[in-house]
């Protein structure tokens, strides 16, 4: 291996492992988003026949809600296959 790469590998491993280090004695934490943190999941279930225009309505009202600032959050519904 030339020297140039065993210093460059050399330096890049010693920032890693002081950046490592650090972090576990300022005793840094990320901040985990509503997905890592558990957050919320909803399966609904039809409890008989459904049209068309039900399911649109369904995705309609599911796909406004507060994200975990206090926005709104309105996502438009995604087309289904078919």
């Amino acid at each position: 291996m030339p020297r140039r790469q065993l210093v460059l590998l050399t330096g890049i491993l010693s920032v890693s492992i002081l950046a490592s280090v650090m972090t576990v004695v300022w005793g840094n934490e990320p901040l985990l988003g509503l997905d890592l943190q558990g957050g919320v999941s909803v399966r609904l279930a039809a409890t008989e026949p459904v049209t068309e225009e039900m399911l649109d309505q369904t995705v309609s009202i599911s796909g406004t809600g507060l994200t975990a600032w206090g926005s709104l959050n309105r996502r438009s519904p995604e087309p289904r296959p078919g």
